[in-house]
């Protein structure tokens, strides 16, 4: 049994396959306890023996991808199971995808082009794309296209982002000097 894990949509999913068969699937929509969602959620699953662990990579929410990146690692790690990663796009299915981002923009896969950040407006303009509402998001891992998987070690494994985190510097140097053995030239 394979169980796949995504929070890199505003829902937390886990569901347990059986080759692409889809055996159980639980969803929750989890903006800011991804992980506490992923533990109840397994915890209802049917026991059986799982041989692998399949992660959403991304790209999707920061924090969240991380959260679920992270878990997976841990779990194929303690366990001494394979670890896969899939992206986000390829849950959605193939062909130019756009992926809610923040800040009117999409995250864009365009086959043959590198995965970019762009305003909903430019996205529009590409042939054929497909845009992913929260309907689609909610239904993410209803099938699981063993095709897209690529096997990782967990430490290897890394979320895939399309931009830079958007980290902001300390407003108040003191507060970084106190924080870094009291030095004034912060």
């Amino acid at each position: 049994m394979t169980l796949a894990l995504s929070t890199s949509t505003p829902f937390a999913v886990v569901a347990l396959f059986d080759g692409a068969q889809l055996v159980a699937r639980n969803c929750k929509e989890s903006r800011r306890a991804a992980s506490s969602a992923i533990i109840e959620m397994c915890e209802s699953l049917p026991k059986g023996a799982i041989s692998r662990i399949v992660v959403d990579v991304g790209p999707g929410s920061f924090t969240g991808v991380r959260v679920g990146v992270t878990m997976a690692k841990m779990w194929a790690e303690i366990e001494a199971l394979p670890l896969f990663g899939i992206e986000s796009f390829d849950l959605f299915g193939s062909g130019p995808i756009a992926i809610p981002s923040k800040r009117g923009e999409v995250f864009l896969r365009n086959p043959g082009q590198p995965l970019q950040s762009i305003a909903v407006g430019e996205a529009e303009l590409v042939d054929g794309i497909k845009f992913i509402d929260e309907p689609e998001m909610k239904s993410i891992l209803t099938f699981l296209p063993l095709d897209r998987i690529f096997e990782s070690s967990p430490l290897e494994l890394m979320p895939s982002y399309v931009g830079e985190p958007n980290i902001s510097v300390a407003k108040q140097a003191h507060i970084m000097g106190e924080t870094f053995g009291g030095r004034g030239d912060v």
